[in-house]
């Protein structure tokens, strides 16, 4: 049962990791300094939705964020799902 402190796809949850398991590929890289490596990453490939480091991002800037804040009001006035 849900405790209603971490938002969750409920039901669309399945389906998400399906998504995931389709369309995410995952590979890394040994480095003494993963965060230099991020950083070069995230200046160089386009990652509109990731927050983090990418504030330059016009997407980033002008609609992922109020999106996102918009999501999590919703998200908090929903009811708690039983699983």
């Amino acid at each position: 049962m849900g405790s209603g402190r971490r938002p969750t796809f409920a039901a669309g949850e399945a389906k998400l990791s399906a998504w995931i398991a389709d369309h995410a590929y995952v590979t890394w890289v040994e480095t003494d300094r993963p965060w230099s490596a991020e950083q070069r990453l995230i200046a160089s490939v386009n990652l509109p939705l990731n927050l983090d480091q990418n504030r330059q991002h016009t997407f980033h800037q002008q609609q992922l964020t109020q999106i996102r804040a918009d999501a999590r009001t919703t998200a908090r006035t929903l009811p708690v799902v039983s699983t």
